[in-house]
């Protein structure tokens, strides 16, 4: 059996394409990620800041008095 061909420059070329498909993918997948996290984390909601109006099991606001 011979050794295949193990030319580097010629391999280099050929993986071209499949190298920047996998580059963009991971591209966008980050972007993706920080653009969730930006949604996660946008809300200004933190625990005990709940400022609606206590509702009875009907569903309707409960007035003082």
């Amino acid at each position: 059996m011979s050794a295949p061909q193990t030319d580097p420059k010629t391999q280099a070329r050929r993986h071209s394409p499949a190298m920047i498909g996998i580059g963009a993918s991971v591209v966008v997948v980050l972007l993706v990620f920080v653009l969730w996290l930006f949604g996660v984390f946008a809300g200004g909601e933190t625990p005990g800041d709940d400022q609606t109006a206590p509702r009875d099991s009907a569903g309707t606001v409960q007035t003082p008095g």
